[in-house]
């Protein structure tokens, strides 16, 4: 075998390398391969955690599991005198804690909102106070 085969044959060797350390770190087919989100079995509810205002209110959204679509999706609240759901968005009503659910085909995710009530200070009433002292 000449010196340039050897080179050659050294070249192919190399070029396959990565093709096979790739089959070797993902041994599934192809048939076994999904997206992340297809491979869960809950819902996904997005922000999981929230903080709102009483007044105030925030849109979630659930993430279903093997779809890229919303479907007909059940909103759920865990106390309606703190805060209401109607389609994912939440209104909060007065302090506390709740925990929102989502339900799709069996699949349920869940959020927590923290509802506070808090009174906010204007600039302008702030420095009347220090003129006044």
């Amino acid at each position: 075998m000449s010196r340039y085969s050897r080179y050659i044959g050294a070249l192919i060797g190399l070029a396959a390398l990565p093709l096979f350390l790739a089959c070797e770190q993902n041994p599934m087919g192809p048939s076994d391969q999904r997206l992340p989100e297809q491979q869960t079995t809950d819902v996904k509810v997005l922000p999981e955690w929230t903080l709102i205002e009483v007044g105030e209110t925030v849109q979630l959204r659930a993430l279903l599991p093997g779809t890229r679509g919303d479907g007909d999706i059940e909103w759920e609240t865990s106390d309606p005198e703190i805060a209401l759901v109607d389609g994912g968005e939440v209104q909060g009503r007065k302090a506390g804690q709740v925990t929102i659910t989502a339900e799709w085909e069996g699949h349920r995710g869940m959020a927590r909102v923290t509802v506070q009530n808090r009174r906010r200070i204007e600039p302008e009433e702030d420095n009347k106070d220090n003129e006044a002292n």
